[in-house]
């Protein structure tokens, strides 16, 4: 092959690439991998359309997810109650507290825990101030 010998898919010898040398040095730049968590922040907080009733609304499915949360909560799901709790906790920095729940059981089969719930603050004795009455709560210093 001379110098001479020049033409489609045979430039120059002096414009060539060495041996040895790429002809794209940095090469095609690698893929950016995004997070798992990334992808599903992203998924979450796309907006969708719901009904409600006979109306259309919009929001986040972050949103449409801790609505159905709260309400299996308040239908009685234990489970679904533990988790607004423990979510509720991260977000306002309750720290440790201790919650007691007695007789929280429904009365009868078919009973929600909302019903549960208005039965037994209208069956809890309320002082003058609209305050629940609690055993020993007598104020220091006085006797009775």
């Amino acid at each position: 092959m001379d110098e001479s010998d020049v033409g489609f898919g045979k430039p120059p010898r002096h414009s060539r690439f060495k041996p040895g040398t790429s002809g794209n040095p940095k090469g095609r730049p690698k893929r950016k991998t995004e997070a798992v968590g990334d992808i599903a922040n992203e998924v979450l907080n796309t907006s969708v359309e719901y009904r409600e009733g006979d109306r259309r609304k919009k929001a986040t499915r972050h949103e449409l997810m801790l609505k159905g949360l709260i309400k299996r909560a308040l239908a009685g799901n234990v489970a679904a109650a533990d988790k607004l709790l423990k979510l509720y906790s991260q977000k306002h920095d309750v720290g440790v507290q201790r919650i007691e729940l007695n007789n929280w059981l429904p009365d009868h089969p078919g009973q929600t825990a909302e019903e549960r719930s208005l039965r037994h603050r209208n069956e809890t004795d309320f002082d003058s101030s609209g305050k629940p009455e609690l055993p020993n709560s007598n104020p220091i210093g006085r006797e009775t």
